[in-house]
């Protein structure tokens, strides 16, 4: 009991509890803010929720209005005209009580449109916008709202206690969190024994397993305090500004392959602490044990990462090791959490326990290594091969200084072994994912042949039928419906056509595929494309076979245009869906058809290029960026604490300001050879193993409206004055990787100022990840006029490169140029601030020698 609270007076002390606090109510605090921000268009929202649905109503209320005109409205047609005008009736005050603010009467409104839907249905209607899955999850959440007389809610953009605090858990509950408690309570043993201080605890007449459990227990003390702190704000924080009520009853819809189930949100937050708990419960056991061999904090964050992300992917990728006693298991939070609960959920828990106390006695019973376990000898030469060299310039001196320095510890070495293993596990995993793709996709092609003749033979059916009712109608003078069928021979005679165009054009694709002739192959996708409006002269009244209605016709362009792009380019395709994927699709409540539509049109490939744009697409980029922050970011700050290595600097013939110049042009080489270094072994194992790719694939850009609107624009326009254009795969990575080193640089160089005022190392790691997340959020919500001058508007490489940032805003001034000039002027700025205020300090302390004597 005494070593535990030694062991919780040490965490207060070094005040890690308040820094966690600090953390937690910024996050929480953030999105708080953000949400209430756009509570004033929670009624445009709504509106936009159900607008496909009421469109939907209202177009086939007027089709069967159109039909009551002629003598062609036999049945079922009356009684789905009588049950649409129902579902009118439902949108109509289901409209009116958004506007009016009514949110208490949707679940009444939308449970009348529910039964008057099935109505519908039940006669023989056909309802696009909602069905299957889709529809049985709203009947299931609406009759829980009633039953628990709950209002409707923004579930995606709400300031309500329960639903703040389960958006907030989304990351704070997971992997953010897990890196937050890794970062600050992980390196328990080892920050012991780099200060040493581990062998003053052996000679005290304490045995090890309680040295050991001491430790340990105190760190899930700390797991319970961060819970604590995050649902004591996620919930307190919000009454006090918000004024909303707490009511832990609101739905969640969790869904399987072919069903859905209703949790309240008391319950989804409890499985999500319980899961949460198991992975960091199994986390810090894993760096306990492996802080045994380790002796660098750097250095078992490192590897206790790398083994979790390599279990965590091998896991996800592997439907055989997702069982409940795989401990990587408990870090695919996202699908766990929105799966249905099993009655063997309780298993996790039960696992967690059981690998806990499995590393735990491991690392009480094998021996401690005597050295590091990438040293291979504790001695090593100071200087290279033994010798000195003096250079006349002072920062010359220190940065080799600080190069020799980085090298001996052995952490540089250990971070590109790290990262070389991430990239060649990466390589492997997408490589499965893009030879599924074109297996999956060329399987479709192949169907799509007998698809296309089944089509045909369907269409001839048609015309046949449809001729001989127009012979026995104009035998009988029946004008109305002689020219009714003579329409429908019409629609279906160039429906027969398309899809004999389309069948010939599928069978030259995969011809084309077989010889490596790709222009047939974008040609038959082009052709695809532009069915979509070309499906529309067929019958403006009728939903043809193959039309997409939720996406949206800016997706469609840029569909056709990238086709054209890749047909005058002669590039090699990369499997996926006909379409690309944009920011304009609006697919309402339609959840489950997004996911699919967006991964059947997901393009991946195992080329160099392309998998370098997929890691800045998929924001694998921030695993080295934070990496070489630790690595190089310290500054001063390595220099302070317990072994205090700075006052020894201050006694040699060299200013602080040089030292500090020194640091800063270190980590600023090396982060830049290091990064250009990864990127180029990128490039080159997939190259090796596949091909270098094509610099001239397209890459989407979006334009902003400011841009479109200028006399000057030069790019494509789209329906509703969106406009964009395709940038070459080449140029667009030479960009972003110009662009990532800008914010490595930034980040690095405010790392290393902020050392100046700090001691720990901790304290300036938070505190820069505190500002640059803060400046992140505050850039796009404060700042959206000015938000191009700010360095932290240009983190989300991705969004940047593609223009998405700039559309949002409106703001053409956020582009690569401007976010490479701002990061480096800076990261110049924080550099001379530093060098300015280490210059008046030594002036300082000069005059104050002269006045003693």
């Amino acid at each position: 009991m005494n070593l535990f609270r030694f062991e919780m007076r040490k965490l207060w002390q070094q005040k890690k509890l308040i820094w966690l606090f600090v953390i937690v109510f910024l996050c929480i605090g953030g999105i708080l803010f953000q949400n209430f921000s756009q509570q004033s268009t929670k009624s445009e929202r709504a509106i936009e929720k159900i607008k496909p649905m009421k469109e939907e109503g209202d177009n086939t209320y007027k089709n069967l209005k159109e039909l009551q005109r002629g003598d062609f409205f036999d049945d079922p047609f009356p009684q789905q005209l009588e049950h649409i005008n129902g579902i009118g009736l439902a949108f109509f005050k289901w409209t009116s009580a958004i506007y009016n603010e009514e949110w208490n009467q949707i679940p009444k409104v939308e449970k009348d449109f529910l039964i008057s839907l099935e109505a519908y249905e039940n006669v023989g209607g056909e309802f696009w916008p909602l069905q299957g899955i889709e529809k049985e999850k709203a009947i299931q959440k609406n009759n829980w709202l009633i039953e628990h007389n709950l209002s409707y809610e923004d579930e995606a953009i709400s300031i309500s206690p329960a639903l703040i605090l389960k958006e907030v858990s989304g990351f704070l509950l997971g992997f953010l969190g897990l890196f937050i408690l890794l970062l600050f309570f992980g390196t328990t043993i080892t920050v012991e024994m780099e200060n040493r201080t581990w062998l003053t605890l052996k000679t005290q007449p304490i045995s090890k397993w309680k040295l050991i459990l001491g430790k340990y227990f105190s760190l899930l003390i700390v797991v319970l305090l961060y819970l604590a702190m995050v649902i004591g704000v996620g919930l307190f924080l919000p009454l006090i500004l918000g004024g909303s009520t707490l009511n832990l009853q609101y739905p969640q819809i969790l869904t399987s392959v072919d069903s859905v189930a209703i949790i309240s949100i008391f319950n989804y937050l409890a499985r999500s602490i319980v899961l949460f708990s198991c992975a960091i419960v199994f986390t810090f056991s894993l760096i306990l044990l492996l802080g045994q061999w380790v002796k660098s904090s750097v250095s078992a964050l490192m590897l206790t990462g790398l083994i979790v992300l390599l279990g965590f992917f091998a896991t996800d990728m592997n439907a055989p090791l997702q069982f409940a006693l795989n401990p990587f298991q408990y870090f695919r939070f996202s699908h766990l959490l929105a799966g249905i609960p099993h009655n063997m959920d309780w298993l996790y828990p039960l696992g967690a326990i059981l690998w806990s106390c499995l590393l735990v006695i491991t690392a009480i019973v094998l021996p401690e290594k005597e050295t590091g376990l990438f040293n291979s000898s504790e001695d090593k030469n100071p200087f290279k091969h033994g010798k000195t060299k003096k250079h006349r310039n002072p920062i010359w001196n220190i940065w080799m200084f600080e190069w020799r320095k980085i090298r001996r510890n052995g952490l540089l070495k250990q971070l590109y072994i790290i990262l070389a293993l991430i990239v060649v596990f990466g390589y492997f995993i997408i490589s499965q994912q893009a030879q599924k793709k074109e297996e999956v996709y060329l399987v479709t092609l192949q169907e799509k042949v007998q698809e296309n003749e089944n089509m045909i033979t369907y269409a001839l059916q048609n015309i046949d039928s449809y001729q001989n009712e127009r012979e026995n109608a104009e035998k009988i003078s029946d004008e109305f419906y002689s020219k009714f069928y003579s329409d429908q021979v019409e629609v279906w005679e160039r429906i027969e056509s398309y899809y004999i165009e389309t069948l010939g054009k599928n069978k030259s694709a995969l011809t084309g595929y077989e010889v490596g002739n790709w222009f047939p192959f974008h040609d038959y996708q082009l052709h695809l494309n532009q069915y979509y409006y070309d499906s529309k002269k067929f019958n403006p009244n009728m939903r043809t076979i193959g039309e997409e209605p939720t996406i949206s016709e800016f997706t469609v362009d840029a569909s056709i245009e990238e086709k054209k792009w890749l047909l005058e380019h002669k590039v090699q395709p990369v499997f996926s869906g006909e379409y690309i994927s944009t920011m304009y699709n609006n697919w309402g409540n339609r959840d489950k058809e997004k996911k699919e539509w967006e991964e059947e049109n997901r393009k991946v490939d195992n080329s160099g290029l392309f998998i370098l744009s997929f890691y800045f697409d998929q924001y694998f980029y921030f695993i080295p960026l934070v990496l070489f922050l630790f690595i190089l970011g310290a500054g001063f700050s390595n220099e302070k604490g317990k072994r205090a290595t700075l006052q020894f600097l201050k006694t040699q013939p060299i200013s602080e300001k040089k030292v500090y110049l020194g640091k800063g042009i270190q980590a600023t080489v090396t982060a830049l050879f290091s990064s250009v270094g990864l990127f180029a072994f990128v490039i080159l194992i997939a190259t090796i193993f596949n091909r270098f790719g094509d610099w001239h694939y397209p890459i989407l850009h979006y334009d902003s409206k400011a841009l479109v609107d200028s006399e000057s624009y030069v790019g494509i326009k789209s329906f509703g004055q969106k406009g964009f254009h395709f940038v070459s795969l080449g140029d667009h990575l030479l960009k972003s990787i110009a662009l990532f080193l800008c914010i490595l640089l930034f980040i690095i160089g405010l790392s290393i100022f902020l050392s100046l005022f700090f001691k720990s190392q901790l304290a300036v790691f938070a505190t820069t990840i505190l500002i640059v997340v803060s400046g992140y959020f505050g850039s796009s919500q404060l700042l959206s006029e000015s938000a191009h001058l700010s360095p932290f508007t240009y983190l989300n490489i991705a969004k940047i490169m593609n223009g998405e940032v700039s559309t949002l805003l409106n703001n053409p001034s956020i582009d690569f140029q401007t976010g490479s000039l701002v990061l480096l002027a800076g990261a110049l700025f924080l550099y001379v601030i530093g060098y300015l205020l280490l210059s008046g300090k030594t002036e300082s302390k000069a005059n104050s020698r002269v006045m003693g004597q």
